[in-house]
């Protein structure tokens, strides 16, 4: 039983985010154009037509099914026999601990509260995932906590 999730990965792709999104590109290109009849500092066009390309590369790159945020990192959950390792967004530290450096785990109030055999403790939030993704975190850790025998197992709800 392993837990392999990655929290960026989307399934489904939107014709009409591609079509919004080639909008604002053409928006972009005929406010450039046109802005030279009007008396706007060339900076403010420019920085609108910015505006209107980077919208529309988000829109076509969504409707594409390529999370925006995957440019800036990785967002998962790996539990499996070596190691428990999670990352509930681009921007959040990765929580990671290998099963064989635990001493004890407590579970307390949506948190574990690890403690490592050099007397470390590596406290993970789950407060920051779905419920049904605790849930399944919850029980992933639950086996792999019985079947490498940890004594010191502890779920206080």
């Amino acid at each position: 039983m392993e837990l392999n999730i990655d929290l960026l990965k989307r399934e489904t792709k939107s014709r009409f985010r591609v079509i919004a999104g080639i909008l604002f590109l053409i928006m972009g290109i005929v406010q450039i154009i046109f802005s030279n009849n009007y008396r706007m500092g060339k900076l403010f066009n420019w920085t609108m037509f910015t505006m209107w390309m980077l919208n529309g590369i988000v829109h076509i790159m969504e409707g594409l099914g390529y999370p925006f945020e995957g440019i800036f990192g990785k967002a998962y959950i790996i539990i499996n026999s070596d190691l428990i390792s999670l990352k509930s967004s681009v921007f959040e530290k990765e929580q990671s601990v290998n099963w064989n450096d635990i001493k004890s785990i407590d579970y307390k109030l949506n948190r574990y509260i690890i403690q490592k055999v050099d007397n470390k403790t590596l406290v993970i939030d789950l407060t920051k995932f779905e419920y049904f993704l605790n849930k399944e975190i919850k029980k992933t850790i639950d086996y792999f906590a019985q079947e490498k025998n940890l004594q010191e197992y502890k779920i206080i709800s």
